[in-house]
């Protein structure tokens, strides 16, 4: 399994250029999918593809988890989601403004 730390800057931007998130509800994937309808995203040099859940999947996921964490009703997880996203296409230096300001 591939950790989040160990991905070049460059697979991240790929990644996140698939990511249609102007949606507030659902963040649509731009790629290529499968036969059963499913994202498709390769990391690495033999583009062998492991499915283990869907990016909205993921994202599910991570809305329960900051529920669970904050007590919330899911209105605070949804808006953490779709700040953490744009956080994750700022170019360095206005992410710093940002981490700056916010901590």
């Amino acid at each position: 399994m591939i950790k989040i730390k160990e991905l070049p800057a460059t697979v991240v931007s790929r990644f996140l250029k698939k990511i249609d998130s102007n949606s507030t509800n659902c963040h649509l994937w731009q790629g290529t999918i499968d036969r059963s309808g499913y994202g498709v995203f390769c990391v690495g040099r033999n583009k062998e593809t492991k499915k283990t859940m869907t990016i909205s999947g993921a994202v599910e996921r991570m809305i329960t988890a900051i529920n669970i964490v904050t007590g919330d009703d899911g209105q605070k997880s949804k808006r953490a989601v779709v700040t953490f996203l744009e956080l994750l296409k700022m170019e360095e230096k206005d992410y710093a403004k940002q981490q700056h300001f916010y901590g």
